[in-house]
């Protein structure tokens, strides 16, 4: 809430650091653990998966990269699908609303999936093509940039954030 980017809250920042996103990490698994068990929702792993479609790419693009490089996965780096869209010219504002519009498709999708009871294997085909297509738009994010109205670039392109 305090780093939404508005002009409203600009004397207010959090920086959620290592510890900070660990501790999310975790408690997101452990809640999707719960969730899966038959005592509480049943709830079909692929949904999981729809229901934070952010992370997940994260997670998978991540690990893949770090182990292509020959590095440890654990290892920090600026890959990370923020520091390439800001390098590709987007603002925080317009990545802010990016990640925002396509959190709420991935669970507007999980939702729909669960009451329609849609199977896992579809599932699973349907997030991995969701999955390309968001490596396809971070990959030629610089070219789509210069269609975008002023409010969605960067004003400052020597700033990284």
């Amino acid at each position: 809430m305090f780093n939404l980017p508005t002009n409203l809250n600009r004397p207010i920042r959090t920086f959620m650091g290592d510890a900070g996103s660990t501790l999310l990490g975790f408690l997101l698994a452990g809640l999707s653990l719960k969730l899966v068990q038959p005592d509480a929702l049943n709830l079909d792993p692929m949904i999981i998966l729809w229901l934070m479609p952010i992370p997940v790419f994260e997670l998978f693009s991540s690990t893949a990269r770090r182990i292509a490089k020959g590095i440890p996965p654990t290892q920090a780096d600026n890959g990370h699908f923020h520091h390439r869209l800001v390098a590709a010219g987007l603002s925080v504002r317009a990545i802010c609303a990016l990640y925002f519009t396509v959190s709420v498709a991935g669970c507007a999708m999980a939702v729909w999936s669960y009451k329609a009871q849609m199977p896992e294997p579809i599932l699973f085909v349907g997030f991995c093509m969701a999955f390309g297509a968001w490596m396809l738009f971070v990959r030629h994010a610089h070219r789509l940039v210069v269609a975008l109205p002023p409010w969605f670039r960067r004003t400052d392109p020597t700033v990284g954030h």
